[in-house]
């Protein structure tokens, strides 16, 4: 294992992380960190890159990689010293990136330590394969970069540990939505990790909002959404997403009682949308003004709210309202 930044990112073997559902890293002072996240892995040349919670040193990567010279699969201090190694032959793949073939006595246990030139650079990420002694180049690992698909990586859905959030937000926003379908502990953290990278964008709000709905935990769920309106910068979205959870409670028999504790009345409900329509009158918000006038009973008033919709938009209407479908307009 290698450290490759100074914020905990680390390159290492991928096979360790197959079918692991959490993995603890050793530094050279033999200090222990749970792996966090993993950002990427290659099953075919068996290299993986990850993230731990923690300030490290990052050692320089070697530019090139040199046929018949030394270097040094370098170990934890306490597990013993550096183990010497000939560079025999140098293979170069997608252009850039270089496969050492080595010989040397590190053991397959040494698997995923770094290879480091004479100079105290990277070479490679050492692997030990029956007769064979490699490295693959470390900055292959290091480029490797999530999107939002990568969330089902086949690769990287071998192991438990969580899948990390793409940088750009388009990406994790993405990432977010695909998270939806993990167990809850990888999912409260993806949207943990949502609002801590991007607490300007209703997103993670909203999917923490809905999961603790969905438990029933209205209480929190108010204080989230409430969250939102005070720290996002698109503020219409935020008010729209509370007042239509507070219209979904305020409508599901199952949780009327808890809606009702909370304060969550279609009143605040149309309240809420009624802000999100003054900043931005988006049909959709208009949609749910129509939707909380119809149930609380005004269904003339709530069927005329959504023929102005179609009149705007020149849609034909198709909505529901509780069990029934709202008519075509002739």
């Amino acid at each position: 294992m290698a450290f490759v930044s100074t914020d905990g990112v680390c390159v290492s073997t991928w096979k360790p992380f197959a079918g692991a559902a959490k993995a603890v890293v050793i530094d050279n002072n033999g200090q222990k960190y749970d792996v966090e996240t993993m950002l990427g892995a290659n099953e075919i040349y068996d290299v993986a890159k990850f993230k731990v919670n923690a300030k490290t040193a990052a050692a320089p990567f070697a530019s090139s990689a040199t046929a018949n010279s030394t270097a040094w699969v370098v170990i934890p201090t306490k597990a013993g010293e550096p183990i010497k190694a000939s560079i025999n032959k140098v293979e170069k793949f997608m252009d850039k990136y270089t496969y050492c073939v080595l010989t040397t006595s590190a053991p397959e246990k040494n698997n995923g330590a770094p290879l480091l030139n004479e100079q105290g650079q990277i070479v490679g990420i050492y692997n030990s394969n029956g007769n064979l002694q490699s490295a693959t180049d470390a900055r292959y690992a290091n480029d490797f970069v999530l999107v939002g698909l990568s969330q089902n990586d086949p690769t990287l859905l071998q192991s438990g540990i969580r899948i990390g959030l793409p940088q750009q937000s388009d990406e994790a926003i993405i990432a977010l939505m695909l998270s939806s379908n993990k167990i809850e502990s990888l999912r409260t953290a993806t949207i943990n990790d949502f609002l801590q990278k991007f607490p300007a964008l209703n997103n993670g709000y909203t999917a923490l909002a809905s999961l603790l709905f969905s438990k029933g935990n209205i209480a929190e769920a108010d204080k989230v959404l409430q969250q939102a309106i005070s720290k996002v910068k698109e503020k219409n979205e935020a008010h729209y997403n509370y007042g239509r959870m507070i219209y979904q409670g305020a409508t599901m028999a199952s949780l009327a009682d808890k809606a009702k504790a909370q304060g969550w009345t279609l009143d605040k409900a149309m309240s809420e949308t009624n802000e999100a329509y003054k900043i931005k009158p988006e049909p959709v918000y208009k949609h749910l003004q129509a939707q909380i006038t119809y149930a609380k009973g005004d269904f003339p008033k709530g069927i005329s709210r959504v023929r102005s919709i179609d009149k705007d938009t020149n849609e034909e209407p198709r909505t529901i309202f509780g069990n029934g479908a709202l008519p075509r307009k002739s």
